[in-house]
């Protein structure tokens, strides 16, 4: 390291009142912002298909990666990140993994 030992710190102290809530605080969510849509399940699916679900419920379609599975069917849902399930905020992105074409 190239810092001197007269300014490492050995420890630090976090005061509990620093990371403790103000009184009379709330959340305050901006529109749209609230994770309150349920990924839903998407295995199995095609892209198109994925991604019209995902559409109707207010979510997008984010990364697209593609993988070899031995007697998968060609361009349908492998796996899917978050899981189903989750919550998320409208608009968020859901990343589809598809069985690669031969």
């Amino acid at each position: 390291m190239n810092a001197k030992d007269t300014f490492l710190a050995a420890n630090a102290h976090v005061d509990a009142a620093a990371v403790q809530p103000l009184p009379n605080s709330r959340k305050v969510y901006i529109e749209g912002s609230r994770p309150d849509i349920q990924v839903p399940m998407l295995r199995g699916l095609t892209r198109d298909q994925a991604a019209n679900r995902l559409q109707a419920m207010g979510l997008l379609v984010g990364y697209v990666r593609f993988a070899d599975q031995p007697g998968a069917r060609p361009g349908v849902v492998l796996e899917q990140r978050p899981s189903p399930g989750v919550r998320l905020p409208r608009r968020s992105r859901v990343d589809l993994t598809l069985a690669r074409t031969p």
